[in-house]
C-alpha cells in the first residue's frame, strides 16, 4: 500500500546511480514537485558530500526542505522495503533506469518515463510498455509533469495500480524467459535475412512490388515492399507505395502507420499527405484528411486529386459550399474530366436546387454526348422540375448508351410516374429487380406505386406488400405514428411529387376496410380500418 494512504502526502522517488539525475532530469522533477503541492522527493544512493549534493537540488530548482536522502542499504532485502517509502517512482531523463524500475514495478510503484532518441533514453519505454504500463510514458516534458500529477492526485487510482503491479510484472513479457529466447532467436534470424539480402540492390525489389501492385497483386506487394524497407529503411516509396496498398486492401490503420512513417522520411511530399487524407476518409475522420488535404495543397495547388477530395471531404461534412468552391477549382484545372464537371453538377444540385444545376448539365451532355451518366443526371433532373417528356428523351439516350445503368432506368421509372404511365413505371422497376432483386431503391418505389392501379385489389396489394416484408426483412408488427413508406421511396416521391401523390395513397389506404397488420414497403401499422 503506497504510504500516502496513511502519511496524506504523496512521496515521488528516485532510486537509481546519482550520476543519472542530470540538471534536465532534475529541473523536470521539480516542476512536479511545483504541481503536487506538499509532494516529497526521496532519494537514494551513495552521497559522499551531502551539501554539495543539495546545493545541486537548490540550483535545479528543487525545494530542499521537500528532498529526503535516503541512508544505503546492506542487503537486497532492506534495499527493497525501502520502496515502501515513496508512492511515486521517476525515472531519470537522460539515462533511464533499468533495474530499478524493474524493481519499483515488483514492490507495485507506478514509474513515470519521458521518451527519448536513443537507446539509453526509451529503456524505461521498453520496459513500461512491456508491463501494460504504457500510460505511464510520456512524450514529452509537459506530458511528463501531466501524468505524474495525474497518478499523484487520483489516490484511489494509485492504490489500485500499486496493488496489481507485481501481479502483472510476473504474467508480462519481462518475465517470460522461454518467450524471451524465442523472441530473440527469431531477431538473430530475422537479422541474419537482412544482411543476406543486403548484398542485393532493393531496386529490383522495389521494381517487382510495384508491378505487383499494379496488377492488383496487393498482398504480393506488400511482402516485397518490406523487404524492400528492411533493405533501405528511409526508402520514401517503399513506405508511401505499401500505405496506398494496404488502404486497398482495407487496412487503414495499417496504412496510416506507413504513410506517417514516409511522412517522417519526406515531409514535404503532397502525394504522401493526400493519401494519408484518402485513408482518414477511410476512416470517418473528416477533420484530419481535410488538415492533411490542405498541406497536400499548400505544397502543389494544381493538384486536382487533391481538390476533388477535398470537395468529398467537405460534401462528407455536410459544408456543400465549401464542397462546390473545391469541385470547381478542380474542374478549372482540368476541364476535359466529366467527372469533375459531373460533381459540381451534383453539388449545385445540392447547394442551390435542380434547376440551378440544369444549364450545367444540358452544356454536359454537349460536351460529352456519349456519356450516359451525364444524360442520366439530366434526366434525373427534368424529372424532378415536373418535365416528364423532356426527362425521359435523356433517359432513353442514358440506356442506349448503357443499358445497364441502374439509375438511369430508376430515373426512367421516377419520369413515367410523373406522366401517370404506371404500367411502364413498374416494367422499369421490374427490369431493375430482375438484375439486383436486393434493390431496396426499386422494391419500395414499386410497391409505392402499386397503389395507383386500379386493378390490383386490396387483397393482392396486401400479399404483395406482405412479400416483399418477409424478403427483405421482416419488421414484426407494431404500432406507428405514421404511415409511411420505406425511406427510400419516401425520398423518391418527395422529390417528384410533392404532397398530392402522398395523400393520393394515404386516402386509398383509408378507404380500404381492413383489420389487422398493414406493411407499406417495410413499415408496419397495426391498426383497424374503417371508412
Amino acid at each position: 500500500m503506497p504510504p500516502s494512504v496513511a502519511s496524506g502526502v504523496i512521496t515521488f522517488g528516485s532510486f537509481n546511480n546519482l550520476m543519472k539525475l542530470s540538471p534536465a532530469t532534475l529541473c523536470l522533477w521539480a516542476r512536479v514537485l511545483a504541481a503536487v503541492p506538499g509532494s516529497m522527493l526521496a532519494l537514494k544512493g551513495n552521497v559522499p558530500d551531502a551539501d554539495a549534493f543539495r546545493a545541486r537540488l537548490a540550483q535545479a530548482g528543487l525545494p530542499v526542505e521537500r528532498c529526503r536522502l535516503l541512508p544505503r542499504t546492506v542487503g537486497l532485502v532492506e534495499h527493497l522495503a525501502t520502496y515502501a517509502q515513496i508512492d511515486i517512482a521517476l525515472d531519470p531523463v537522460t539515462y533511464h533506469g533499468t533495474t530499478t524500475t524493474c524493481e519499483a514495478l515488483w514492490m507495485g510503484r507506478p514509474v513515470v518515463s519521458l521518451a527519448g532518441e536513443s537507446h539509453v533514453r526509451r529503456v524505461g519505454v521498453s520496459l513500461l510498455t512491456a508491463e501494460g504500463q504504457a500510460d505511464c510514458v510520456a512524450g514529452s516534458e509537459d506530458e511528463f509533469v501531466e501524468i505524474a500529477v495525474r497518478i499523484a492526485t487520483d489516490r484511489v487510482a494509485l492504490g489500485a495500480r500499486c496493488a496489481g503491479l507485481s501481479a502483472a510484472l510476473a504474467a508480462s513479457p519481462l518475465l517470460d524467459y522461454a518467450g524471451q529466447a524465442a523472441r530473440f532467436g527469431e531477431a538473430l534470424r530475422e537479422r541474419c535475412r537482412i544482411i543476406a539480402m543486403s548484398k542485393t540492390d532493393p531496386l529490383p525489389r522495389l521494381k517487382e512490388a510495384l508491378a505487383h501492385h499494379q496488377a492488383g497483386r496487393l498482398e504480393q506487394a506488400l511482402r516485397l515492399y518490406a523487404d524492400v524497407r528492411r533493405l533501405a529503411p528511409r526508402n520514401f516509396d517503399a513506405w508511401n507505395l505499401a500505405g496506398v496498398a494496404a488502404h486497398r486492401l482495407g487496412r487503414q490503420e495499417e496504412a496510416a502507420a506507413l504513410l506517417a512513417q514516409a511522412l517522417k522520411l519526406l515531409p514535404e511530399s503532397p502525394l504522401a499527405w493526400r493519401h494519408l487524407a484518402l485513408v482518414q476518409l477511410a476512416l470517418n475522420k473528416f477533420a484530419q484528411a481535410e488538415t492533411c488535404l490542405r498541406r497536400s495543397l499548400s505544397r502543389d495547388a494544381k493538384s486536382v486529386e487533391s481538390w476533388e477530395a477535398l470537395s468529398i471531404t467537405y460534401h462528407q461534412m455536410g459544408r456543400l459550399p465549401e464542397a462546390l468552391e473545391a469541385a470547381v477549382q478542380a474542374a478549372r484545372l482540368r476541364p476535359d474530366l466529366v467527372s469533375l464537371d459531373d460533381r459540381v453538377a451534383s453539388l449545385t444540385a445540392d447547394l442551390h436546387g435542380y434547376r440551378a444545376a440544369l444549364p450545367l448539365l444540358e452544356a454536359m451532355t454537349k460536351r460529352w454526348p456519349e456519356h450516359a451518366p451525364a444524360w442520366k443526371n439530366l434526366g434525373i433532373a427534368q424529372a424532378s422540375l415536373h418535365e416528364p417528356w423532356l426527362a425521359l428523351d435523356a433517359l432513353d439516350r442514358a440506356l442506349a448508351i448503357n443499358p445497364e445503368l441502374t439509375m438511369a432506368r430508376l430515373g426512367r421509372a421516377m419520369a413515367w410516374l410523373e406522366a401517370f404511365r404506371l404500367p411502364e413505371a413498374i416494367a422499369d422497376y421490374d427490369a431493375v429487380l430482375a438484375r439486383e432483386p436486393a434493390n431496396s431503391e426499386a422494391g419500395s418505389a414499386r410497391l409505392f406505386a402499386l397503389n395507383y392501379r386500379d386493378d390490383v385489389t386490396p387483397d393482392a396489394l396486401w400479399d404483395t406488400h406482405r412479400e416483399y416484408g418477409r424478403v427483405h426483412g421482416s419488421v414484426a408488427p407494431r404500432v406507428l405514428p405514421l404511415l409511411a413508406p420505406g425511406r427510400c421511396a419516401w425520398r423518391f416521391y418527395r422529390q417528384i411529387s410533392g404532397v398530392t401523390r402522398w395523400l393520393r395513397f394515404w386516402n386509398r389506404c383509408l378507404r380500404t376496410p381492413r383489420s389487422g397488420a398493414l406493411r407499406c414497403g417495410y413499415i408496419t401499422i397495426t391498426q383497424s380500418w374503417t371508412t
